[in-house]
């Protein structure tokens, strides 16, 4: 096995992957779209872990890869807190939280809340219930991640970019997005402008040749109602502008460090 191989293998353990700063993620290239002082202060001050993040991995890991769920999370119950007759103010009882916190740290494990597993249950509930998203999950290959070395462009450098895709078909990707309010087309529509969701559709189709997009959404309240879109040309269009502009800037203020970062400025027209 060649160094590559070896480390495109070790990407699929996501601690792994996302410590891994050598190559550009779509990520880092959302940061570059706000500036590239952002970006620096990612790599300086690498965010850590939110509840909300735990969140959305549990329910990938729950929905594409089940029998990984045990060993990767540990389930926090409250309902088992010895002083049942109070809250988890108490002494004791925020002792026994601590604990069980430890606990998960020393085994490796990502804690989830008892209530947030019931919402993950059963938003995977509603997912599964939909013939067409069954046919997508069973029939793609699941979280797979890819290295690309871009050198397209009129860069001095190649520029080493990587990615983590939830599914693969031969002829199409598939991503899941959870979504706080779900709304239908029109609301994801927004999401997708607001999270640069066109570009990370456009990165991982040009890295691995393909031009088909899917997004199957689940919102994350009840009844945790489910789209699947497919995207257009014009969004991918729209999209590959975005990562194109970005990988510019990557270029330009970490690469060959043509400019300062201290001096961007953006100039515009609204």
């Amino acid at each position: 096995m060649t160094k590559a191989q070896k480390f495109l293998q070790s990407l699929s353990d996501d601690k792994v992957y996302y410590a891994d700063k050598t190559h550009v993620t779509c990520s880092m290239l959302k940061h570059l779209l706000k500036s590239p002082a952002h970006l620096q202060m990612y790599f300086k001050n690498p965010p850590k872990s939110t509840p909300a993040m735990t969140f959305g991995s549990a329910f990938h890991c729950m929905v594409l890869e089940n029998d990984k769920f045990n060993d990767r999370f540990y389930i926090l119950d409250t309902n088992l807190r010895p002083e049942k007759d109070k809250g988890m103010t108490s002494k004791v009882n925020k002792a026994w939280k601590a604990e069980e916190i430890k606990f998960a740290k020393d085994n490796d494990k990502e804690m989830v809340t008892y209530e947030d597993l019931e919402k993950i249950e059963s938003m995977s509930d509603s997912m599964l219930k939909h013939p067409e998203v069954v046919n997508i999950i069973n029939t793609c290959q699941k979280e797979q991640a890819f290295t690309w070395p871009i050198n397209k462009m009129h860069c001095k450098d190649i520029i080493d970019a990587k990615g983590k895709i939830d599914l693969k078909s031969f002829d199409f990707i598939a991503d899941i997005k959870t979504t706080a309010e779900y709304g239908g087309i029109d609301k994801f529509k927004y999401d997708c402008k607001k999270y640069h969701y066109d570009m990370q559709a456009a990165f991982y189709c040009d890295a691995l040749g393909l031009d088909q997009f899917k997004f199957i959404v689940v919102g994350k309240d009840y009844p945790h109602s489910v789209g699947v879109f497919d995207v257009s040309e014009e969004f991918l269009a729209a999209g590959r502008s975005k990562y194109l502009y970005a990988l510019d800037l990557y270029e330009k203020y970490f690469l060959s460090c043509d400019d300062q970062i201290s001096d961007y400025m953006d100039i515009g027209v609204l």
